[in-house]
């Protein structure tokens, strides 16, 4: 009898220990999750970081381009109003042309100044859409990150359940 009350015992012993062993095993691996889950919350985040600071990085590039594009745009259009204007002074200066030349003359210039402004309207239509399927982008990127993110935390309840 006093036999078996010892291995009784000395059972009752093993299996606290074992129990304490077991929820050891589970704290250390909740905190194990707990910082795996720390570590790509962070890393979520600095790719978040990092998207943002090239989105701005673009934003800037895009508007001093543009910038210059628009001067270009307008430095070229003055030169042909400038030239159109200079041409039909000549003219009336110059009475000794035919007026098919002068007519000729302006209406192509005219075509060139018409042309000029159409060009620039093109590049402002597809600039917008530059924009907008850039937009559509960083939208697709940051739901990918909130997907990660809530994956990440599922994963994590998940893993304390079972413990």
């Amino acid at each position: 009898m006093a036999e078996l009350s010892r291995k009784t015992q000395q059972l009752h012993q093993q299996l606290q220990q074992e129990r304490q062993k077991t929820a050891e095993q589970g704290q250390q691996f909740r905190q194990q999750l707990v910082e795996e889950y720390r570590r790509a919350m962070e890393e979520v985040q600095q790719k978040r970081s990092a998207l943002a600071q090239e989105a701005e990085q673009l934003d800037r590039q895009r508007t001093a381009l543009e910038q210059l594009r628009q001067e270009l745009q307008r430095l070229h259009q003055e030169t042909l109003q400038i030239r159109l204007a200079t041409e039909e002074l000549y003219i009336q200066l110059s009475a000794t042309v035919p007026p098919a030349v002068l007519s000729h003359s302006l209406s192509q210039l005219r075509r060139q100044l018409s042309e000029s402004y159409r060009l620039c309207q093109e590049d402002i239509h597809q600039e917008k859409q530059q924009l907008e399927a850039f937009r559509e982008e960083l939208v697709r990127l940051e739901e990918k990150h909130l997907a990660e993110k809530e994956r990440l935390r599922r994963l994590a309840g998940q893993k304390e359940e079972e413990l």
